[in-house]
């Protein structure tokens, strides 16, 4: 649970914001005319969930719900989740090495990328790959891009 210094602090920061937290000030924005016009498009989910880099975005509810793969190995790595929760992983999450010209060059090549082929093992979202073996032990057909 935050602790009030934080959530009045996620209030003053949401008051200076275009966008009031709620949905009557969401409904008047239209959509932008590059995305009406755009003949292709890429969308990377990338979330909190890279930090533990286990199973899928489901993380954050599987973690929490006894008989799940998530629920077992969170306890075993981080320990009970009553003293380490989702929340902890948030100021693990960063883009240090997020490199958007790599991801470019993986996209223009033309090459499909397998979202099974390789998970992310880091939450800096540096590399498409790590250097070594994804986790299905293949290597993707279309390399990988050096940070």
């Amino acid at each position: 649970m935050s602790s009030p210094a934080t959530r009045e602090e996620i209030a003053r920061v949401a008051k200076g914001g275009p966008f009031a937290p709620d949905w009557p000030s969401l409904q008047g924005v239209g959509v932008p005319s590059w995305y009406q016009d755009a003949k292709f498009g890429i969308f990377i989910h990338w979330g909190i969930y890279a930090v533990p880099a286990f199973g899928n975005q489901w993380y954050a509810r599987q973690m929490y719900l006894p008989g799940h793969r998530e629920y077992d190995h969170h306890r075993a790595t981080y320990g009970s989740q009553d003293s380490f929760g989702y929340k902890d992983f948030i100021p693990q999450f960063s883009a240090s090495a997020f490199d958007p010209n790599a991801w470019a060059r993986v996209f223009r090549s033309g090459v499909p990328v397998p979202s099974s082929w390789c998970r992310l093992p880091n939450t800096t979202m540096g590399s498409p790959c790590t250097t070594r073996p994804c986790r299905t032990g293949r290597r993707p057909a279309w390399g990988h891009v050096a940070t």
